[in-house]
């Protein structure tokens, strides 16, 4: 009979599961606990999985040097602590001055743009343009911009102090997560059929190799372009060459539309000195995008993702429509950890359906 088939099945399944979720979304008085539950223990899992990819390197290599895993991790902590220190001891006070700096001189631009508008208004070739309400867009969109990259600051700064409740259960669950992940990943494997064994170890080596791939290969191309950004302020001689370099490394985190997030604070700035900085800006920017491009991302990314350009532009689209700039951070590993399994899934169902045929 037709309500047999696996097209009737399936679609019945998706239909219940439509309903189950249209269902759960009517008590929501029943559901706030668990979502507050949710929110707050999802930012230390997520800074912990973050850590554990950038510390799990190191404490390999320490491993293999025939350290105890303890050791490892306990000197893994040091090194890293060391390393926090010495660069916040030795670029706090540079990066506190230029921030203060920034913020007293930040107006300038503003002047530069009016005074800009009215050389324009001297020319010969203004008599079809409305100066004084271009004057005041450009105005307006500066203004808007700082005050949503202000906001954007608060409230990553907020967030950053909400977790600082749960700042010092990171470390433990850092240490765990290092100390334990064979451990919890043989425990998965336990809870599922020997026959499926091997298939699960599968999906579990393939998510695990696309986030570390991601998450570490990101960070040092996100780190070796704050160092060129820095390097190439310093010698055009922009002002704020440290607080500039470090918001382009940061933005870089978010692939294709970073790096031009990261130089709009270094073009507001350059504007209070003129286009010619401005130039000089972009030309930095296109020749560290060019040596990154080149030379330094196929190194250390490879292809490893190997996900569309669209496909990465799209779900960036998605991800901040839904979750804001945090869906732009976690939205590409996200999407490389489900395709790992849902490709390995495909495998599977491939593989049962051929030895049927046969």
């Amino acid at each position: 009979m037709w309500y047999k088939g696996k097209f009737y099945k399936y679609a019945t399944a998706i239909i219940m599961i439509l309903v189950i979720i249209f269902m759960l979304s009517k008590i929501d008085f029943f559901l706030s606990p668990f979502r507050r539950f949710l929110a707050t223990i999802f930012y230390p899992i997520l800074a912990t999985v973050f850590l554990y990819y950038i510390c799990r390197p190191l404490v390999k290599l320490f491993m293999k040097i025939r350290l105890p895993k303890w050791a490892a991790i306990l000197a893994t902590f040091v090194i890293v602590i060391a390393f926090i220190v010495f660069t916040s001891t030795y670029t706090s006070s540079i990066l506190t001055s230029q921030l203060n700096q920034l913020v007293r001189d930040f107006p300038k631009s503003y002047e530069w743009i009016k005074q800009a508008t009215r050389d324009l208004m001297d020319s010969p070739w203004h008599q079809h343009i409305n100066f004084e309400d271009l004057q005041n867009k450009l105005i307006s969109f500066a203004q808007n911009f700082t005050r949503s990259l202000t906001s954007i600051t608060f409230n990553f700064l907020s967030r950053l102090a909400n977790f600082g409740t749960a700042l010092f259960t990171v470390p433990f669950m850092l240490y765990y997560f290092l100390k334990d992940d064979l451990q919890f990943k043989e425990y998965i494997l336990k809870l599922v059929p020997d026959k499926h064994a091997q298939n699960i170890r599968t999906i579990l080596k393939d998510v695990d190799t696309a986030l570390s791939s991601y998450i570490t290969g990101q960070l040092i191309v996100a780190s070796a372009i704050g160092v060129m950004m820095f390097i190439g302020f310093s010698i055009i001689r922009l002002k704020y060459p440290l607080v500039m370099a470090i918001f382009a490394a940061v933005a870089c985190i978010i692939p294709y539309f970073g790096p031009w997030i990261g130089i709009i604070p270094a073009a507001f700035v350059s504007l209070s000195e003129g286009p010619v900085m401005l130039l000089k800006v972009i030309i930095v920017m296109l020749v560290v995008q060019q040596i990154d491009n080149n030379f330094i991302s196929p190194q250390i990314m490879g292809k490893n993702l190997n996900i569309h350009p669209v496909t990465v532009i799209l779900l960036l689209l998605g991800g901040s429509s839904l979750f804001g700039l945090l869906g732009l951070i976690i939205i590409i590993p996200s999407y490389a950890a489900v395709k790992a399994v849902a490709l390995n899934v495909y495998r599977m169902y491939l593989s049962k359906y051929v030895k049927k045929e046969a």
